[in-house]
């Protein structure tokens, strides 16, 4: 929801605040989507592109940091242009440390040996179609500042929690019962993890996008 500004140069920034923010978005979403096809395949090709690209969109995050700073030091922006300004910056950060996760699991991936786990991986690759699901719909909440949207995508979390303690339950048993599991499950559990927080950091994109819209009765953790 960008509003027409008298200065255009504005409205230009805006702009490009927006397209900035959702161009990290889609390179988040492909090395998450990456992570999946490589954890699926146990593919190490994939797996170091996905480690290669991470630069790249830690530099789009500098840039989206460089952005909000002119904008707030020339515009000195008020109501819902702060709140989008802010919020932006927020979700840069979330979307930047969802790509690092992604990274984090190629990095697992690659010291993954060829153990069959079928089970822990079936259900590890739930969780990622799950928050790769998730990813998808607080992008398109952000690109049009939809905050029913958002809080869906919110307690979509709910779920991946829950998928998460049924694989770690699944974990723990079977690197109970075959020994020679136990190091590709421990890598598995690590993988695990970075999901479970890539669906946290899809959750506070969410509540940034109803932020814009609901300051007057945002309260944080509490969204219904």
């Amino acid at each position: 929801m960008l509003r027409a500004h008298t200065v255009k140069s504005y409205d230009e920034q805006m702009e490009r605040l927006k397209r900035s923010i959702l161009e990290m978005g889609e390179r988040s979403r492909s090395q998450l989507a990456k992570s999946l096809e490589a954890l699926s395949k146990r593919d190490h090709t994939i797996a170091r592109e996905i480690v290669h690209e991470e630069p790249n969109i830690d530099a789009l995050h500098e840039e989206v940091d460089r952005l909000t700073v002119r904008l707030l030091a020339m515009r000195q922006p008020v109501a819902i242009d702060l709140r989008i300004i802010v919020s932006s910056l927020k979700t840069a950060s979330d979307l930047e440390r969802i790509a690092d996760y992604a990274a984090n699991i190629a990095k697992h991936v690659m010291q993954l040996n060829c153990i069959p786990l079928e089970e822990p991986i079936r259900l590890i690759l739930e969780m990622a179609k799950h928050t790769l699901g998730m990813l998808d719909q607080v992008l398109q909440a952000y690109q049009s500042v939809d905050s029913e949207k958002a809080v869906e995508v919110w307690h979509l979390d709910e779920a991946t929690d829950r998928m998460y303690v049924a694989l770690l339950a699944e974990l723990q048993r079977t690197m109970q019962q075959e020994s020679g599991s136990i190091s590709d499950g421990t890598r598995l559990l690590f993988a695990a993890k970075c999901f479970e927080r890539i669906g946290d950091h899809i959750q506070n994109i969410a509540e940034s996008i109803y932020y814009i819209q609901n300051a007057d009765t945002y309260c944080g953790k509490q969204i219904e």
